[in-house]
């Protein structure tokens, strides 16, 4: 298992044009896997690593979890 950080779009009516970029972290075997399961659209790989996978794991989250990214 690898760890991501994948951002993507969002329709939000409130921000700036219409969009917000939202960052992911989860753990998942590739970032196609981790692409396929995000909601909204125009994924793209920010970071990825055993740095990312000790990130995500630290509050404990499993394979083939993932949350929204604040970090």
């Amino acid at each position: 298992m690898n760890g991501f950080i994948i951002e993507t779009r969002c329709e939000d009516a409130k921000a700036r044009g219409g969009q917000r970029a939202i960052r992911w972290i989860g753990i998942m075997r590739s970032a196609r896997d981790m692409i396929a399961v995000l909601p909204g659209h125009s994924p793209s790989v920010v970071d990825r690593g055993p740095g990312i996978l000790a990130r995500a794991r630290f509050p404990g989250m499993q394979d083939g979890e993932f949350q929204e990214f604040s970090g």
